[in-house]
């Protein structure tokens, strides 16, 4: 969470061009924005456009714990089934069903404790967003 000094010293060590700063934010409301950003600083072609649809490593809590069980187990059905269907077809499935069964879960943080984290965040943020020319007022008002 203190992304300043570790910046700083890339900034320090690397010249500013060779370095690419990216914020999670801008890669949740335009993945594929980011990703041509990517390409066009490491000079590859920017107009190939990688599918942004499926997510990877999303957490939640399972509507059916069973069914989430079962697809994660190494139950002995699972083995047959690992065994006879194949890789593509389980994948695409595997994925519909999570898709369906995990329902995403937002953490609940008590509001003096985020009170707290603000007020430590705050300081290393303002040298943050100075070292980088970058708005970051919504990470300081969120």
């Amino acid at each position: 969470g203190l992304y300043y000094a570790q910046i700083k010293r890339y900034l320090d060590l690397f010249p500013r061009d060779q370095i690419l700063i990216l914020l999670y934010d801008w890669l949740r409301d335009d993945p594929r924005a980011v990703v041509r950003s990517v390409y066009e600083h490491l000079g590859v072609d920017p107009s190939f456009v990688p599918g942004t649809d499926r997510r990877y490593n999303v957490s939640g809590t399972p509507r059916v714990r069973w069914l989430h069980r079962l697809m994660n187990g190494s139950t002995r059905i699972m083995a047959l089934y690992r065994s006879t269907v194949p890789f593509a077809v389980r994948d695409r499935l595997r994925h519909r069903i999570f898709e369906w069964n995990v329902a995403p879960k937002k953490p609940v943080v008590d509001t003096n404790t985020m009170a707290e984290l603000r007020r430590f965040y705050h300081p290393d943020l303002l040298k943050l967003q100075d070292l980088l020319g970058l708005d970051l007022s919504t990470w300081l008002s969120e």
